[in-house]
């Protein structure tokens, strides 16, 4: 008999264990934190990368425990990444956004045995997103987070350039798809900033930028609705 969820407890221990190792060798005038986003990063990965392996051999079940405990160490190592900020947002952010694309394409299959989107992409596509404002913010401080809107419609407009490289199969399904997804949707994020900042020099770059995206979605596709807001934005 195989009981595969036993694995549960030991992994947890895993956890408690490396907790307890980076609080004893951190004393209360060294910070604690970096260190435990690094341990619970390398943890995660080294997990998801085992229960990588034992799917690889036809051992599905007792892959499931280390995918499950390896995303929730990737996933806290990354949120105490973005709390701690600067560059380690933007490394955790990289690490994070590889592991998903990457997984993406290695589980592609069972997706489409699934029936489902590659939601793996999609999130990566966020985790990028939100690593890059953290990049800005690390290189230009406060002059360049004033200004973001144009920056963030630049990386949406890279999102649409990958997805017309990355458009036949296997690939555009993995990869162009999403991104071209990405790229329509979060270009609201910096047209709304730039209606909230109300610079006309900003306003002008951002909205010239969103036009080229859904232009050339709309060149693309021959879509008729993404011809409408790329009209739109040029006229604002």
């Amino acid at each position: 008999l195989e009981f595969p969820w036993l694995l549960a407890p030991a992994l947890l221990a895993l956890d408690l264990t490396i907790l307890g190792i980076n609080r004893a060798a951190y004393t209360v005038t060294t910070p604690i934190e970096p260190a435990l986003v690094i341990s619970y990063a390398f943890a995660g990965g080294a997990l998801i990368l085992g229960g990588l392996a034992l799917r690889r051999t036809g051992k599905t079940p007792w892959a499931l425990p280390l995918y499950l405990f390896g995303a929730i160490n990737l996933a806290l190592a990354y949120i105490g990444g973005l709390v701690i900020g600067g560059w380690r947002a933007v490394s955790m952010s990289a690490i994070v956004a590889l592991f998903l694309l990457a997984f993406s394409w290695l589980e592609r299959d069972q997706f489409e045995q699934l029936k489902e989107l590659p939601l793996l992409t999609y999130l990566a596509t966020i985790v990028i997103l939100a690593g890059f404002v953290y990049l800005l913010d690390t290189l230009g401080g406060s002059p360049v987070m004033e200004n973001w809107p144009p920056y963030v419609a630049g990386l949406c407009a890279l999102y649409m350039l990958l997805s017309w490289l990355l458009r036949r199969e296997p690939l555009g399904s993995v990869y162009g798809m999403p991104l071209r997804h990405a790229a329509l949707v979060l270009t609201g994020i910096p047209l709304i900033g730039a209606l909230v900042i109300f610079d006309p020099v900003i306003g002008a770059i951002t909205f010239a930028i969103a036009g080229c995206i859904y232009a050339a979605d709309a060149v693309q596709r021959r879509a008729l609705g993404t011809a409408y807001l790329a009209a739109g934005a040029f006229l604002v």
